[in-house]
């Protein structure tokens, strides 16, 4: 692939991102006409956008590291992806923080067990979904996490025993054993740790396919992902589904076809590029908007108005003003930076 920004696979992230904030507030849309009521499943959709986002992230990772991989840079490589996820994470945790003080004072409780304020810790190192799956404090948080593991653990592994694979059909084995397998490792591993595991390493060989297959027909592949993704979300048969996942991003990354070009405009380019602040901050936006709701006396329309308006608007601002300042901050600080690495470091990565 000659570039590092695959734009279909940034778009298609704010769909997902966007599904998800949907997701936290069905009870509200679906309130709003019993048509919407009659079509919740679509909204409940989003509730397979973290899978999806656990596949793209093998990919990406892949795409954007393995060129200049070495397994002595891994140390470097963990340092960019803690500078990507770390500063939004605390603040929007800081955001629920700042709620949870504001009741406590006003009403002289805590409004819900999981602001826990003794696993604020585990929660900003980013380490108690590795063991824990209870509730988080800011509810996206538990995806991130189980990221954090992925690029420890999972990456090198990729990286030494995916990366030099040239068979297609061994790595779409691979790809398929992975999806078949996942829901018996989801179980057996701790906490989140079996939620990303299978994916994610799916991902990656996904990626590997697309460099042994540089001259696939990518629009058919991406239309037809659609559709088998489509139909396997009726069915319920999540194999399907992720496999739909995987042969959607693959065709995607082809930047071929009328779906490409759609998910390649420039609104939804910027809603990808904003679409990791949407996924982590909508969840505090919520608790706040529906707070303000209240006090207005605002009907559900209303209510549902402000806050998707405020969770775009919140979004935006946390892109722009923590989380690219405070990434090229933190990318600048090692001393021993490896400038090949860093080339490669993009924000257009999930």
């Amino acid at each position: 692939m000659a570039s590092s920004h695959i734009k279909p696979l940034t778009g298609v992230r704010f769909i997902a991102a966007f599904a998800v904030v949907l997701l936290h507030m069905h009870e509200k849309i679906e309130a709003l006409h019993p048509w919407i009521d009659d079509a919740r499943s679509v909204i409940l959709w989003g509730i397979q956008s973290v899978p999806f986002f656990f596949i793209l992230s093998g990919f990406i990772l892949s795409h954007v590291y393995f060129p200049n991989f070495k397994l002595a840079d891994h140390g470097h490589f963990i340092w960019l992806r803690f500078a990507r996820l770390w500063p939004v994470h605390v603040v929007t945790i800081a955001g629920l923080v700042l709620y949870v003080g504001c009741l406590a004072v006003v009403r002289g409780y805590i409004p819900s067990p999981k602001y826990d304020f003794t696993r604020l810790f585990s929660e900003l190192t980013m380490f108690r979904g590795w063991y824990d799956q209870s509730g988080q404090w800011n509810l996206p948080a538990w995806s991130i996490q189980a990221e954090w593991f992925a690029y420890i653990v999972l990456f090198p592994l990729c990286g030494v025993l995916i990366r030099p694979l040239r068979n297609p059909w061994l790595l779409a084995g691979i790809a398929a054993a992975c999806f078949i397998a996942h829901p018996f490792v989801h179980r057996v591993m701790p906490g989140q740790t079996g939620a990303i595991t299978c994916l994610f390493i799916a991902g990656s060989a996904v990626y590997r396919l697309r460099g042994v297959l540089p001259n696939a027909p990518g629009a058919l592949l991406g239309n037809g992902g659609a559709i088998v993704c489509l139909a396997g979300l009726v069915g319920q048969n999540m194999t399907v589904t992720y496999a739909a996942f995987a042969l959607l991003i693959l065709g995607l990354s082809y930047q071929q076809g009328w779906l490409a070009r759609l998910l390649s405009t420039r609104a939804l380019i910027y809603g990808g590029e904003i679409s990791f602040a949407l996924y982590m901050s909508h969840s505090v936006v919520n608790v706040w908007a529906w707070e303000l709701a209240g006090k207005l006396g605002l009907g559900n329309t209303a209510t549902v108005t402000l806050t998707l308006s405020m969770a775009l608007v919140v979004a935006s601002l946390v892109h722009h003003l923590i989380e690219v300042p405070a990434n090229k901050w933190l990318r600048s600080l090692p001393n021993r930076k490896k400038p090949a690495m860093a080339a490669a470091f993009s924000l257009s990565s999930p």
